[in-house]
């Protein structure tokens, strides 16, 4: 008889328990239920080129990843998908939870100078989710909302979520795309909140290539003049470029400008141009850096 009272006695007390884990208010660091909500991004042709990232990630097999790396600038033009792959496995030795990636806003889709979106991109390796922790506080921040439009045929994001997906599997984005609008002040504000509110353990993708629709004799110039800039940390200079230099001047001077106030150093690792990686020389080219910001 005791026996009996003290089984019955159990399962009453089990059932108020067991429905609190089916009924129990999401916590703020769970996200499943967000995550699975998510609007997803389809892979484009111009997100991934099977031969040209597997190419790309065997180049990348040698490379020594290091330590300390906070950011890096990489190209976002797959022919150049090798420096893209050489420069996150440089960065790939530490743990990455949330990977920032901040490029141009190539159609100006939407009217946001800075844009953002909670979503899920695609890649032939799985799904890559956003941080909806820092994306609210980035909206919050800038009196945004999530906004997909401008991202569905984005490259400048969409071509580095493949790579982030096979060197950091289990990472979320914080997505950030810059129209051509985009002044100084932006990319002060940008940094500014950036220093605030960077998670640990995240890593910054700025994602850029350089000068655009030149002779390669205009280009090599041209990148002379763009890699003095950088060196000099002359994000001001750099801000008031156009396409003859960098496709996103605002974030080149973004991380520029977060690096100094960080105080990272600056190395470059890469530096080429797309009548280097052509077969057939193209008369009008584009030419890439790829660069890492480290903690000393």
């Amino acid at each position: 008889m005791k026996l009996r009272i003290i089984i019955g006695a159990a399962v009453i007390l089990a059932i108020p328990a067991a429905l609190y884990f089916i009924i129990r208010p999401q916590s703020k660091n769970d996200n499943s239920s967000i995550d699975l909500k998510l609007p997803t991004i389809a892979l484009q042709p111009m997100f991934y080129e099977e031969s040209n990232f597997l190419s790309a990630i065997k180049k990348a097999e040698n490379i020594r990843s290091e330590k300390d790396i906070q950011a890096v600038v990489v190209p976002h033009h797959l022919l150049a998908s090798e420096y893209i792959a050489g420069m996150l496995k440089r960065a790939s030795s530490k743990k990455i939870d949330t990977i920032i990636i901040i490029g141009p806003n190539h159609e100006n889709v939407s009217q946001e100078i800075l844009a953002s979106a909670l979503a899920k991109w695609k890649t032939p390796l799985g799904e890559v989710m956003s941080d909806s922790n820092l994306a609210n506080k980035f909206f919050s921040e800038f009196n945004q909302q999530t906004n997909l439009a401008p991202f569905v045929h984005e490259h400048s994001v969409g071509a580095q979520v493949p790579f982030v997906k096979y060197f950091f599997p289990n990472a979320k984005i914080l997505p950030i795309i810059i129209n051509s609008y985009a002044k100084f002040s932006d990319a002060e504000r940008l940094s500014a909140w950036l220093f605030k509110n960077l998670p640990a353990n995240s890593l910054i993708i700025v994602s850029t290539d350089f000068s655009h629709y030149l002779t390669y004799e205009e280009a090599e110039k041209n990148d002379l003049q763009t890699r003095q800039w950088i060196e000099h940390k002359d994000a001001s200079a750099i801000s008031h470029l156009n396409n003859d230099f960098v496709d996103s001047p605002i974030s080149l001077a973004t991380i520029l400008l977060l690096a100094q106030n960080a105080g990272w150093q600056m190395q470059e690792i890469y530096h080429s141009n797309s009548f280097n990686f052509s077969l057939n020389k193209p008369a009008e080219t584009t030419s890439y850096f790829g660069l890492e910001f480290v903690k000393p």
